[in-house]
C-alpha cells in the first residue's frame, strides 16, 4: 500500500532579515510550510511576480531579495492544491536625513557636492554612508562678505594705530574682522 502525499495547509513567515538601506531589496524571509509536505520540490511567487522554484529543508524555505514591506507569497507543491503565506514582512530603515549648517566668507565649498557657493541658502545634495546607504543632504549656509575701510587721522610727531606707531604720513593697511566675522581691511 502507498503512503498518501502529505500536503501544506499553511505557511508562516518563521524568520526574517530586514533591508539594509531605505529602497533597498536585500532583506530575506524564511517561511515554514505544515504540515511538512512530502514532496520537497516546491514553486512560488512573490506579489503576483515570475514564479521561482525552491527545495524544503524540513519543511522549511528562504526567499532573498525582498524589499521593506508586507508580502504575499504563493506556494506550489506539485500534487496539492496552493497555499498563501501570511505575515510575510521584512523591516527596514527610513530614508536618511542629515542637516548642516554653516557660515562662510565670500565663498563656501560643500564636500556632499563638491560644489562651490557665493550666496546664503539652502541647498540640497546626496551622501552615501558607510554602511552604503544613501543619505538626504540639506546644507543651510549663511555668506557673510569681507569688507573694506578707510581713516583718515593726523597726529603731531607720531601715530600709534593698531599697536603700530607711525612717524610719517602716508597710506598704511591694517587687517581685522568686521562684525560678521570676515576679513576687514582698513587704510
Amino acid at each position: 500500500m502507498l503512503n498518501a502525499q502529505v500536503c501544506a495547509t499553511s505557511a508562516s513567515q518563521t524568520a526574517s532579515s530586514e533591508v539594509t538601506c531605505f529602497g533597498g531589496s536585500n532583506g530575506s524571509s524564511t517561511i515554514t510550510m505544515s504540515p511538512t509536505p512530502t514532496v520537497s520540490s516546491i514553486t512560488y511567487t512573490v506579489d503576483g511576480g515570475s514564479s521561482q522554484s525552491a527545495t524544503l529543508v524540513g519543511g522549511s524555505f528562504t526567499i532573498s531579495g525582498l524589499s521593506a514591506g508586507v508580502h504575499a507569497v504563493v506556494i506550489s507543491n506539485a500534487g496539492c492544491s496552493n497555499v498563501t503565506a501570511t505575515g510575510v514582512s521584512v523591516n527596514g530603515p527610513s530614508q536618511l536625513t542629515n542637516t548642516t549648517s554653516a557660515s562662510a566668507c565670500d565663498s563656501y565649498t560643500w564636500s556632499v557636492t563638491g560644489q562651490t557657493y557665493t550666496t546664503s541658502g539652502t541647498y540640497t545634495g546626496t551622501s552615501t554612508n558607510g554602511n552604503g546607504c544613501a543619505v538626504n543632504e540639506t546644507l543651510n549656509l549663511t555668506i557673510n562678505h569681507n569688507s573694506t575701510s578707510e581713516e583718515t587721522q593726523s597726529a603731531c610727531n607720531s601715530y600709534t594705530w593698531h599697536g603700530t606707531t607711525y612717524t610719517a604720513s602716508g597710506d598704511y593697511t591694517y587687517t581685522g574682522s568686521n562684525a560678521s566675522g570676515c576679513q576687514n581691511i582698513v587704510t
